[in-house]
This record gives structure tokens, C-alpha cells and sequence, in this order.
């Protein structure tokens, strides 16, 4: 029995690139480069297959802080993320003319084949499009509804050494050679804009339940994800998405620097400039899904007699009650609290909001039991962020997230959070002071998230840049 010719995990190309050929041979009169652009050819019902179909999902490595040194570049993994930033589009050369061969570049950061002198017309290559997203981990992710990779997946990646294709071990030399003699600037620029990624809806049928976050007081991973065939709307910011994807990232290739020369001005306006890929890894998204935040518990509970239900809604009274010195009437306020949703919103009402402000406590108590609190909620809740305000805190924070148009990037901010992220605000730390115009718009942007659950944005604009390696 024969084997197959590639191996989804640690060689996903191999799928690419052979159900590419498979599909012109099919097709010999028609031209790949407008059949295929913006469409799959059937490369993607091969991972659906394997991944969802025969149970290789369990085969593929979960990418965090902690896996990232065992796993291998150009392979398959999970990832879950929340998108902080929409980096706009990027063209690049998809597909082109070897002779009387047709490659494709899909799914991965430069040329898998070596391409021929002159493949700049219209008639030997085409000029696809991606959308590139900015990912990191879910802000407030609590430890207990995080999973990790098991070891045995690390070692069944590691031992197969499929990855080292030739073509890797052809790029790696270019790189060593290209440091070795420092390189040029229109060098750098080429290395550093190869990078496509692509998302895929794949919603029938669970990826799976376990996922991905970074420890809270761990280093942080974010990933840039290249998506194709992907309507816009169909993305939003603060959106949790679970990835597939073909992982890329090389710590050798030389990060721009800005005061390199005259030629380097023009990457100014590149958002990937401050995204280099020797630090943030480039994820070539295969399938997705997007994440809800019940998404995030392990193992949902199956409850069908209302006798369970009431045992366990009476546990949770009793251990908020607990929690808040024995006060019933606290307890069920929180436990409620923790229930809400917003359900809707009709004009300026926000349908299903419970905020819930607790008062009474004296000085000694205060933190005791700001911290039972705190504590209580991050062990029942995935994400939840807790804020000790100050006045210094208010004056400098940044809370509003905001786009710098000079460099084309959103600045995070610390209210850019998940659907479903429950925010506890200490005032207990609060003494007199003057609070600055930074102070002031911090304070009343608290006010209007309290009072509507939501926080606005500036607004974004969607650039287009190229890539400059396949270019």
C-alpha cells in the first residue's frame, strides 16, 4: 500500500502544492491564474478530511510561549487569538507560469519554486490579494480554561523531518549568504514582506475545545495571520478566532531599521515594518472558526434534571456568599451579575446589563476583599480583567485603543478586551488628587463603558501594500 506524498502536519505544503497540479491537470485549457484566484481548488477539503474526518487534529501542535521552541517552521498548528489589528491588504504573485508548469505561492511566504527570470507579465503571473490581521492572546485569559499541547505531538513533529524540504534548506543558505555579506536594503525589504496567511470558514464541526492563551504573567506571542478568500465583513476587531494554519518564522532574517537610508522612508507606511518576522511568527491560516466564550470551558456540563440545577446554583450562592463575608444578599446580586448578557440594544438602553457596584467596605478590608473577590471571578470566568485605579493610573493610562496614522497600527488599549470579558475597577486605591486631560477622558470613557458595555474605536483605514519578495 502506498503511502501518502506529503504529511498535513509536518509538511502541509506538500497537499498545496500537489492538489495545485492536480487541479491544472484537470483543467488544462483554462487558465489557473482567473479559476483559482480568490478560490480554493481542493486543498482545503484535504485537511478538512484529515483534520475533522480521520481525527488528525489530535496530531496537530497547540502554538503558545511554551510549545514555540519545539515547533518546527512550515508546519501545521492551532492557534487562538484574538485580533487586535486589521493590517489591511497585501498583493502577492500567486500563481505563475514555470515553462509549461503551473506553481503557486499560496499558503506560504515566498516561492516554493524557484521563479523564472522576466515573471513579471500579466501572461506568466498574476497578482492575488490577503488580508493580514494582527493576533495575540486572549487579554485576561484565566489559567484554568487554558490547555497545552501534549508531548508525544511534539515528538512526533520533531521526529519527522519532513519539514527540511529542499526548498527550506535552499532559503536558509540565500539568508546565511545574504548576512554573511550584509545585504542591501532592497534586500531586507524583500525579506521582510514575505508573508501571506489565509482564513478559511470551516464552522461545520468543532475544532476542538482545548486552545491556547499566554499565562497571565507570561512572555507574550502574537502572530500575524494571513488570510485568503475572506470577505472583510466577516472580521472583526476583538473577535477570538481559532486558527489552522501553516506556521512560518525565522529569527535570522534582519529586522528594518529606520534610519537605514533614503530607500527605507517608503516602508514607513508598512505596518508589517514594526512586525518583523524574525520576532512575530507569520501563520498561513487554513481553517477557522470564530470563538464564543463557552468555547473556552473544557468540559461543558451536560445538566437535565432541574434538581442539578438547583444543586449547583445553590453552590455557587453559597461560595459567592462566602467570598463576600456572608452577605446573602451580596452573593446573589454577584452570582446574577456574573449571569448577565447583553442581549440587545434599543436606542440608548443596553437590554440585559447588570452592572453591580459594591460598596461598605472600610480601609482594613478593603483589598481582603477586593482580592476574595477577584479571585472568586477569575476562577468561573475564561477572561476577566481587573484595573486598580489610581489617579496616577487614570492620568496616564491608555484605556481607548487608537490608530496612529504614521505608522498604519492600532495602539492597543486596556479596554480592549473579548466579547464576554468580565471587568472588575477597584476604586479602593483612590486618594485625593488632579487628574490631567488624559485623567478626565479615562474617567468618563469608565463611565460610558459601565453605563453601555462598549467602547469605541477610531476609525480604521484598509491599506494596500505588496509583497516585496514575489514582486
Amino acid at each position: 500500500m502506498v503511502g501518502p506524498l506529503y504529511d498535513f502536519v509536518a509538511n502541509p505544503f506538500g497537499a498545496v502544492r500537489l492538489s495545485f497540479e492536480q487541479a491544472v491537470a484537470a483543467s488544462p485549457a483554462v487558465d489557473p491564474v482567473a479559476a483559482f484566484a480568490g478560490k480554493d481548488w481542493g486543498a482545503l477539503d484535504l485537511f478538512r478530511d484529515f483534520l475533522l474526518e480521520k481525527g488528525g487534529l489530535s496530531q496537530v501542535p497547540i502554538l503558545d510561549a511554551s510549545s514555540r521552541q519545539w515547533i518546527q517552521p512550515n508546519s501545521l498548528v492551532r492557534f487562538r487569538g484574538m485580533v487586535q489589528d486589521m493590517l489591511g491588504k497585501e498583493l502577492y504573485i500567486g500563481a505563475f507560469q514555470d515553462g509549461s508548469n503551473w506553481r503557486t505561492n499560496k499558503y506560504s511566504d515566498g516561492a516554493l519554486f524557484p521563479m523564472p527570470a522576466g515573471c513579471q507579465s500579466a501572461y506568466e503571473s498574476n497578482l492575488w490579494e490577503r488580508l493580514l490581521l494582527h493576533c495575540v492572546p486572549v487579554p485576561g485569559h484565566n489559567s484554568w480554561a487554558m490547555h497545552s499541547t501534549p508531548p508525544q505531538v511534539f515528538r512526533n513533529v520533531m521526529d519527522n523531518s519532513m519539514y527540511e524540504h529542499g526548498e527550506k534548506r535552499q532559503r536558509d543558505e540565500e539568508i546565511d549568504e545574504n548576512n554573511e555579506h550584509g545585504g542591501s536594503p532592497s534586500s531586507k525589504k524583500q525579506k521582510e514582506g514575505e508573508h501571506p496567511c489565509q482564513l478559511n470558514h470551516s464552522s461545520q464541526g468543532s475544532l476542538v475545545q482545548g486552545g491556547f492563551s499566554e499565562p497571565r504573567n507570561g512572555a507574550s506571542l502574537s502572530c500575524v495571520i494571513k488570510m485568503y478568500d475572506t470577505p472583510e465583513c466577516d472580521l472583526k476587531l476583538n473577535d477570538v478566532f481559532e486558527f489552522i494554519a501553516i506556521y512560518t518564522f525565522d529569527p535570522e532574517v534582519v529586522a528594518y531599521k529606520e534610519d537605514a537610508d533614503d530607500l527605507m522612508d517608503d516602508l514607513l507606511d508598512d505596518p508589517l515594518m514594526h512586525l518583523p518576522p524574525s520576532k512575530v511568527p507569520r501563520l498561513h491560516c487554513l481553517i477557522c472558526r470564530k470563538l464564543a466564550i463557552q468555547d473556552f470551558v473544557s468540559s461543558p456540563l451536560s445538566v437535565e434534571l432541574p434538581s442539578m440545577i438547583k444543586g449547583i446554583r445553590g453552590s455557587l450562592l453559597s461560595h459567592l456568599t462566602q467570598v463576600l463575608g456572608n452577605d446573602g444578599l451580596a452573593g446573589e446580586c454577584l452570582l446574577l451579575h456574573l449571569l448577565s448578557r447583553l442581549r440587545a440594544r434599543v436606542d440608548a438602553v443596553s437590554v440585559g446589563k447588570l452592572s453591580l457596584n459594591l460598596t461598605g467596605f472600610n480601609g482594613e478590608t478593603a483589598s481582603i476583599f477586593g482580592n476574595r473577590i477577584t479571585s472568586a471571578i477569575q476562577s468561573l470566568l475564561p477572561f476577566s480583567q481587573y484595573i486598580p485605579l489610581t489617579v496616577d493610573y487614570l492620568n496616564t493610562a491608555t484605556l481607548q485603543p487608537k490608530k496612529n496614522n504614521q505608522t498604519g497600527r492600532l495602539i492597543p488599549g486596556v479596554l480592549q478586551l473579548a466579547q464576554g470579558t468580565h471587568l472588575t475597577i477597584d476604586e479602593s486605591h483612590l486618594q485625593p488628587g488632579n487628574l490631567d486631560s488624559n485623567g478626565v477622558h479615562n474617567a468618563r470613557l469608565l463611565k460610558k463603558l459601565i453605563e453601555q458595555l462598549s467602547v469605541i474605536f477610531f476609525p480604521l483605514c484598509i491599506t494596500m501594500r505588496c509583497a516585496s519578495d514575489m514582486v
